[in-house]
């Protein structure tokens, strides 16, 4: 399962297999001290068994699997490119903004959603003027407009930062400047604009989120679950176990091992 970024051991739950004691984050909310069994992906609160095999959950959590928004895979979505790579030390043929506005158009034309891979300030900008559905990296450098949070609320929009690829990415005039994309990152969550997480390390991602733009740890589990699932229609991808409460610190999200 490539979603969580990094290793997954598999626990095999038998068909008589109840949890007790575990707490469950549903998507949305954390449901503690619950008995549930995982049968076809799907839990169901249950009365604990006479007889069969249990598996205590005291001190553990049961939650989805991660979804990497980054990675979308759906027939619903094209994924556009617009980036000069300017931000990332290179210099691409500039794309001009009258055939990415055509191209997004074209997008909407065959009943399908455009998600724009942008790079600069002012490439968002255009890609929200163009009606993107969705802007895939936030920006590098050393500001942000308030101008665009308003704008990305106004357009309904989602964006998926990938903070840990900016953080890590490194070009010859040294590391990308980050103070913009967390200033636009803050006004775009008090703008109430989606940020969902993608990207190489999801765990990364969720941590840089809460500790960098002010999320909540619930916040951050939403933003990597629920809240993808029901912008980018995607399905429920099974379960994970992990040791701890993700609730409190999301870094517990090391220790998952894929529920089947």
């Amino acid at each position: 399962m490539r979603a969580l970024g990094f290793f997954l051991a598999v626990l095999t739950v038998r068909a008589q297999t109840v949890f007790v004691h575990v707490n469950v984050f549903d998507g949305t909310r954390m449901l503690r001290n619950r008995t549930v069994a995982l049968q076809d992906g799907v839990v169901t609160k249950v009365a604990r068994p006479a007889s069969g095999a249990v598996v205590e959950g005291k001190g553990k959590t049961l939650l989805p699997a991660l979804i990497d928004a980054a990675a979308v895979r759906s027939s619903d979505w094209i994924q556009v490119v617009y980036d000069d790579g300017f931000a990332w030390g290179k210099r691409n043929p500039p794309v001009p903004f009258e055939a990415l506005h055509d191209e997004v158009e074209r997008v909407h034309k065959e009943h399908k959603r455009a998600l724009v891979e942008v790079g600069s300030l002012r490439e968002s900008i255009e890609a929200l003027n163009a009606d993107a559905d969705g802007l895939l990296r936030i920006f590098a450098g050393l500001q942000s407009e308030a101008g665009f949070a308003k704008l990305a609320a106004k357009r309904k929009v989602f964006v998926v930062p990938m903070l840990a690829v900016l953080e890590g990415a490194v070009t010859k005039s040294g590391k990308p400047r980050m103070e913009g994309a967390l200033e636009a990152l803050r006004q775009l969550r008090e703008a109430h604009v989606p940020l969902l997480v993608g990207g190489r390390d999801l765990v990364v991602e969720m941590e840089l989120l809460v500790r960098d733009v002010g999320m909540s740890p619930v916040e951050a589990l939403q933003a990597a679950t629920s809240v993808p699932a029901r912008l980018l229609g995607i399905k429920p991808r099974g379960w994970v176990l992990v040791d701890g409460d993700p609730t409190v610190a999301v870094g517990v999200l090391r220790t998952a091992r894929e529920v089947r």
